[in-house]
């Protein structure tokens, strides 16, 4: 699918038709917490210190209750969700769980049905950290496993991969990215790939 790209505005609107319409969770800080417009959002360098993993494999859930009667109830389903702000390496994480999860012989109805009703939308790295590692484990500051849409910063200008037919709804009215913005995304990944310092061989 071709990259769309939206300008800080058109984000804005989008954050907010989406927290009109589900819940939607993005870093403030090192937290995750649920927003209802995009200024409320703060973004650091790296991922957020809480795996993003436990929104589809919680650490606690309620698998089903019993009623007055003595029968067994299974609770509704989770609420459809948006996790916006994921890194590509949270993402590459979620994939992995995705075919852990969902494979025929060992199938989690839970997982499944939370990753079915969660849309992830990541955001590029523009900086490394001394901690980062990805590009050695095949992954990369770009990355787009596990994701429905990457964001791109470009200043100002949000370049777009759109990964995913539920992805591709969201921003099915934006306008197709530049050639110039398509040069500015490459140039931000060569420079923060060449960042990352720590190599795994």
């Amino acid at each position: 699918m071709n990259p769309k790209v939206l300008v800080r505005d058109e984000l804005r609107a989008l954050v907010r038709d989406l927290a009109n319409r589900m819940a939607v969770f993005a870093p403030v800080g090192q937290e995750w917490c649920r927003v209802s417009n995009y200024d409320e959002i703060r973004t650091e360098p790296g991922p957020v210190r809480e795996p993003a993993k436990g929104f589809v494999f919680p650490g606690c859930e309620v698998l089903f209750y019993f009623d007055n009667n003595g029968n067994a109830v299974a609770p509704s389903p989770p609420e459809e969700s948006v996790v916006l702000g994921l890194r590509p390496c949270d993402g590459r994480a979620l994939a992995f769980i995705r075919r852990f999860f969902t494979d025929d012989e060992r199938a989690d109805p839970y997982v499944a049905q939370r990753l079915e009703r969660t849309l992830f939308l990541g955001v590029s790295c523009a900086q490394a950290l001394d901690s980062c590692f990805c590009s050695g484990v095949g992954g990369g500051p770009q990355g787009t496993e596990g994701l429905d849409l990457l964001f791109t910063d470009t200043g100002g200008r949000f370049v777009v991969d759109v990964l995913t037919e539920r992805g591709a709804a969201l921003v099915a009215n934006a306008g197709a990215a530049a050639a110039e913005d398509l040069k500015k995304k490459a140039e931000i990944n060569e420079r923060v790939v060449a960042e990352i310092k720590t190599r795994i061989d």
